[in-house]
């Protein structure tokens, strides 16, 4: 149900946002309107689910910035943010999930279950077999984005 796409929403969204955020990187307004709307969107997050004085500043600033980027910059310079913003994506989704395979995780000095102990006791088998899916589902769409592209 719910929790079990909340548990798995973090992992395996990242991993599709990078792929598509990689797949227009080439296209000749993919760069641009994408990073303008990567910018809407942190700034919606801001009015709408951020409650806290560091993430709303920090993310109104990022959204700020990339809002001028896609606003102000030239279409080379614009295509460099936007692939490193696409990459970068891409490549949190592959590299957070070592975080899964421990035992012992604290969040504000309490002890707290992964994501992958969710989905185990969610939908079943055992939680390391969750981390090592969304390992994999994040290297396939990294890859895809990599691989597949919309031409100019």
């Amino acid at each position: 149900g719910r929790r079990s796409f909340v548990a798995q929403a973090g992992y395996t969204g990242t991993a599709v946002v990078g792929c598509l955020l990689l797949i227009f990187r080439r296209t000749k307004r993919g760069p641009r309107s994408g990073t303008m709307v990567l910018a809407v969107v942190m700034l919606l997050s801001c009015a709408i689910w951020i409650r806290n004085a560091f993430g709303f500043c920090m993310i109104a600033l990022i959204g700020i910035a990339l809002g001028l980027c896609a606003w102000k910059l030239p279409s080379a310079r614009i295509r460099d943010v936007y692939t490193c913003v696409a990459v970068t994506t891409a490549l949190n989704a592959i590299t957070n999930v070592h975080d899964l395979f421990g035992a012992n995780q604290m969040v504000n000095g309490q002890p707290s279950s992964t994501d992958a102990h969710t989905m185990a006791d969610v939908a079943g088998g055992p939680f390391w077999f969750w981390a090592v899916l969304w390992l994999f589902v994040a290297l396939i769409m990294a890859g895809g984005g990599l691989v597949f592209f919309l031409p100019g």
